[in-house]
């Protein structure tokens, strides 16, 4: 380990070894790669803060309703469906758009972004890094599971894998709507130098970067490429019954090598023990680089046949309904069964 990674995790108290083997690997190369003193003391700040997190992660997430699990550990999922009913659906709606308007200040805005004045043109980058288009899909997918993660039963687990291709920004604003992101050095908060720190600063090159890293709280491995996402996925739920895992997909990632292979995994787990739960969430926004998306000129009948038979069972819905959204999702998370047996899996679309 890096000297100055060791000294200041020692100063923190934090234990290292409490961080698998794999999220290590990549912080580290995420360190060694930084091509600053500036900016590897920023990375090196940042690991910190995640290594805090990730060894913290039972006492910072809200604690859910009772135990409610099979004889093999797979928990009721149904029990967060109901633990969410009683959050208004327009808190989920003005979470969606306070991800949004930081996703959008991040990609354009260097200041004024509390609009206390009017606008001026030194307010806005004049080369913007990033891509707006794949931010609000992933955001209302956060927005909507924030309620279904906080109810969940205790003992279980709930991670977000982002696969969708580009979206740092997104990451970044749960992690700053959440407060578990330090930009400022005064630690997680939110104030006008923070948010004006979040988007003056992205892409971020001296911590986070404008991809997603597992230096973000919550972001277990190193985004930015299409196709391993789905893979990834599946490999976290292995020999844990106790964890779901949300995929974030997007339609354009599905036609990459990886993805189509990854599907083929629902199958060759049957009968291979007990595992978590993969829900793959794909973000049909109809678009890839360069034109449309394969899926985008199928039918609804043509959609559900294909995921059918991949071995899931499909939902589908355009997003334009929060309420309507959020009982398909109540109805997905009391269908999820683990990996492995023989019932389909259930995605939501």
């Amino acid at each position: 380990m890096p000297e100055d990674l060791a000294a200041a995790l020692e100063r923190a108290g934090l234990n290292w070894s409490a961080v698998p083997a794999h999220e290590q690997a990549q912080i580290l190369h995420l360190i060694t790669e930084a091509g600053t003193t500036e900016i590897r003391a920023g990375r090196v700040t940042a690991a910190v803060a995640a290594v805090a997190a990730r060894t913290g992660t039972a006492t910072l997430r809200p604690s859910g309703p009772a135990t409610a699990a099979g004889p093999d550990g797979f928990p009721d999922w149904s029990r967060a469906a109901h633990a969410a009913a009683p959050v208004p659906d327009a808190a989920v709606t003005a979470a969606w758009r306070a991800l949004n308007y930081l996703c959008a200040a991040q990609l354009y805005l260097n200041d004024n972004v509390l609009a206390g004045r009017p606008l001026r043109v030194e307010d806005v980058k004049e080369a913007p890094s990033g891509h707006w288009g794949v931010c609000p899909p992933v955001n209302c997918m956060l927005a909507h599971l924030g309620p279904l993660i906080a109810g969940r039963p205790s003992g279980s687990e709930v991670l977000v894998v982002h696969g969708a291709g580009h979206a740092g920004p997104s990451a970044l604003a749960h992690a700053y709507l959440t407060r578990s992101l330090t930009l400022t050095g005064n630690g997680p908060g939110w104030s006008a130098a923070d948010v004006r720190a979040l988007a003056a600063g992205f892409p971020h090159t001296r911590a986070y970067g404008g991809e997603i890293t597992p230096l973000i709280r919550g972001v277990r491995y190193t985004g930015g490429q299409l196709g391993p996402a789905l893979a990834v996925a599946q490999g976290m739920v292995l020999d844990a019954p106790h964890r779901l895992v949300v995929a974030l997909l997007g339609d354009g990632e599905l036609e990459t090598g990886a993805a189509a292979a990854a599907w083929t995994a629902r199958r060759a787990l049957l009968d291979s023990g007990l595992h978590g739960a993969v829900l793959p969430a794909v973000l049909a926004n109809g678009l890839r680089m360069g034109g449309p998306s394969l899926l985008s000129g199928l039918g609804e009948a043509e959609l559900r046949a294909y995921f059918t038979g991949l071995g899931y069972e499909p939902f589908l819905h355009d997003g334009s309904d929060t309420a309507g959204f959020r009982t398909v999702l109540s109805e997905v998370f009391a269908g999820l069964r683990p990996s492995g047996p023989t019932a389909p899996n259930r995605s939501s679309f």
